[in-house]
């Protein structure tokens, strides 16, 4: 079921529809003030794909205030193990703030390193510390 939707919705940054994680938008539509966001994700497995919109910018990331596809801000933990908040303002976007929260032994790199986010053995591991 996803398959078909992601790739009707956007097939370019889905892979065709068979990595629909790759973009996942929740709104309301509805508008808030003050709002809190909070989520829990696991990661049980990455599944990588050679389309070219996959970079490090990727993540768990949500979206606040949002007006509309150009106006909204964003926030969350990029693949490249990057925590970061921005504003896109008339299509353009402006980083608010950008901090390293997660290190591996080697650096991000799309083909061989392509997340920094542990999965869900690593995580355990590191709560435990």
């Amino acid at each position: 079921m996803w398959h078909g939707y992601a790739r009707t919705v956007n097939e370019a940054w889905s892979g065709g529809g068979y990595y629909p994680q790759n973009i996942f938008r929740l709104l309301t539509r509805t508008k808030w003030q003050n709002i809190e966001q909070e989520v829990y994700f696991k990661i049980l497995k990455v599944n990588t794909s050679q389309n070219s919109n996959r970079n490090e910018s990727n993540g768990v990331l949500l979206f606040s205030h949002y007006q509309d596809a150009d106006n909204l801000y964003y926030g969350g933990i990029r693949v490249d193990g990057y925590a970061v908040i921005k504003k896109k303002v008339e299509g353009d976007y402006h980083t608010l703030a950008y901090e390293p929260v997660y290190t591996a032994d080697a650096a991000y790199h799309r083909d061989t390193n392509s997340n920094l986010i542990p999965e869900v053995d690593r995580f355990a591991n590191t709560c435990n510390q």
